[in-house]
């Protein structure tokens, strides 16, 4: 949650969304989000995507282009995302 709370940090003003989505769990997520500090956005209760996206572990990580197209799937962070989203952001810039 670090790692994409430095990317939503880092991009959000080139317009990318860092959006975290809490499935199966039981904890209080909003109440960790606020103690911790974060600022990226949070959806509860995403069970339904989840399974869209097949999603097998946790934290599964999903980068979706501009058009709706999946251009990363991964289980943690990786230090090869910020290459990824410079390459993309550059690529789509307008």
């Amino acid at each position: 949650m670090p790692d994409l709370q430095a990317l939503h940090n880092k991009y959000k003003e080139r317009g990318v969304r860092v959006v975290g989505i809490n499935s199966w769990e039981e904890g209080n997520a909003s109440a960790y989000f606020k103690e911790k500090g974060y600022s990226y956005e949070l959806l509860l209760n995403g069970e339904t995507i989840g399974e869209m996206y097949q999603v097998s572990s946790m934290p599964t990580i999903y980068i979706i282009g501009i058009r709706g197209e999946v251009i990363y799937n991964g289980v943690i962070p990786d230090t090869k995302l910020k290459v990824l989203i410079e390459n993309y952001l550059t690529e789509n810039e307008m």
